[in-house]
C-alpha cells in the first residue's frame, strides 16, 4: 500500500511539473516578426536578400514558396525563378513561444521598365515668390526631365498649359526612359521653358528615392502604372516591360 503511494505520489509530482512548465510556456509573449527585402540584382532569376527582426530575440526559419527546402537563420538569400512568391517566416523564442510572417516578392523575368509618358493632376501654379509663371493669360510652356542612375530623357513640350491644382498633363518621351538602376532614384524635373537666351526655369523636382524598387518587388506582378505626389505635384507614370 505504501508502494503504491509513493508511486502515486511521484505520477502527481511529474504531472504537476508538466503542467507548470506548459502553463509557462503557453504564458510566454509572442514575438512579433518582420521581414526586410534586400534585392539589388535585378536579372533573371531574381536573387533576394531576406533579413528577420523580432521584438524578442528568436531563432528563424524561412519557406519561400516554391517548393525549396526552410532554411534557418536571421539573414538568407535565395534564387527564385519569375513569378509572385510568398515567402513565410517563422520565429520561436528560447521559452517556446512561437510567431509567423508573411511577405509577398515580385520576380519580375524582365530587367528594365520603359516610361512611355508622365501624367500630372497638379503643378505649382505659382513661382515661390507668389508671382505668376507667365505674363501671358494663355497658359505656360512646359516640359520634364526624368532621369534615373545614367539614364537621362526629355519629354515633349506642353504649350499654353493651364497650371493648377486641378490640372490634367500628360507629357510623351520621344524615346522611352529605359529604368534599369532600381536602386537608384527617378528623378522629374518640370521646367517652365522661356524664349533663348532667358534660362528656362525649374518648377519643382519629384524624387522617387529608391521607391523605383517597388516596381518589381512591392507591386503586383506586371504592373504598368506608378503614383507619386509632392507638395506642390501630383501625377504617375506609365511604362512597359522589357
Amino acid at each position: 500500500m505504501r508502494k503504491i503511494s509513493i508511486v502515486a505520489a511521484v505520477f502527481i509530482g511529474i504531472l504537476f511539473l508538466f503542467s507548470s512548465c506548459k502553463k509557462e510556456q503557453d504564458n510566454a509573449p509572442a514575438p512579433f516578426l518582420g521581414i526586410t527585402v534586400y534585392d539589388f540584382i535585378k536579372t533573371h532569376p531574381d536573387t533576394f536578400i531576406f533579413k528577420a527582426s523580432s521584438t524578442i530575440a528568436c531563432t528563424y526559419s524561412w519557406n519561400f514558396g516554391d517548393g525549396s527546402t526552410e532554411i534557418s537563420g536571421d539573414s538568407v538569400q535565395h534564387v527564385f525563378d519569375y513569378g509572385y512568391h510568398y515567402i513565410t517566416l517563422r520565429g520561436k523564442t528560447e521559452s517556446g513561444a512561437t510567431a509567423s510572417t508573411i511577405k509577398g516578392v515580385n520576380a519580375s523575368p524582365y530587367v528594365r521598365a520603359k516610361i512611355t509618358n508622365l501624367t500630372f493632376t497638379k503643378l505649382p501654379s505659382l513661382r515661390q515668390d507668389g508671382t505668376p509663371w507667365s505674363s501671358y493669360s494663355g497658359g505656360t510652356d512646359v516640359y520634364c526631365v526624368a532621369t534615373n542612375g545614367s539614364n537621362q530623357q526629355y519629354t515633349t513640350t506642353i504649350y499654353n498649359a493651364p497650371l493648377c491644382d486641378t490640372t490634367n498633363l500628360t507629357f510623351h518621351f520621344s524615346i522611352p526612359l529605359n529604368i534599369e538602376f532600381f536602386d537608384k532614384p527617378l528623378i522629374i524635373k518640370i521646367f517652365k521653358q522661356n524664349i533663348s537666351p532667358q534660362p528656362d526655369e525649374m518648377m519643382e523636382v519629384v524624387t522617387l528615392d529608391k521607391n523605383v524598387t517597388g516596381l518589381m518587388t512591392g507591386q503586383l506582378p506586371y504592373a504598368q502604372m506608378m503614383d507619386f505626389e509632392t507638395t506642390t505635384a501630383k501625377g504617375n507614370f506609365t511604362f512597359y516591360w522589357q
